[in-house]
């Protein structure tokens, strides 16, 4: 069912891509590789936290303080929330190479972190009166099913 699955996107990618080349790809690699691979991809807490990237030119002390806060939630991260948290930021079930952080000066009660996945962002705020909250209201977000629907906002 792996192999199945992800093939069916892959022919979808590989269209443009001559048919002796797809031919090679698919009769050389095995489920095997095919699982090493995939499983390589796949992200994990520590994974997740060396992919942030805080967007901003000079922080002040609260962004700093929220930018540690994120970093430490995001590495006592189970496999299954971070795996939730780039799915929400990228919109993928594999690792970016970078995800992006950046503060949106939303004011107190809009608290609810935005993710923009055409650009792998993360929007986040400043108004967080504790690790604990920030991170209630993160994993409220990532694990809510409505959280994945897309919206043009």
């Amino acid at each position: 069912e792996l192999v199945v699955k992800p093939k069916y996107f892959a022919e979808a990618i590989f269209k443009g891509v001559p048919d002796k080349a797809c031919q090679i790809f698919w009769n050389r690699i095995t489920p095997e590789q095919y699982q090493a691979l995939h499983d390589s991809l796949a992200p994990t807490p520590l994974k997740v936290a060396n992919a942030l990237s805080f967007y901003m030119e000079e922080p002040d002390e609260r962004e700093l303080q929220i930018m540690a806060w994120l970093e430490e939630i995001v590495k006592e991260m189970t496999s299954a929330e971070a795996k939730a948290f780039v799915r929400y930021v990228t919109g993928l079930s594999t690792m970016p190479d970078v995800l992006v952080v950046a503060f949106n000066g939303t004011t107190r009660w809009e608290k609810v972190p935005r993710a923009h996945t055409c650009g792998n962002l993360l929007e986040i705020s400043v108004e967080y009166r504790s690790k604990e909250e920030m991170r209630d209201v993160l994993i409220n977000v990532i694990s809510t099913e409505q959280a994945f629907v897309m919206s043009s906002a």
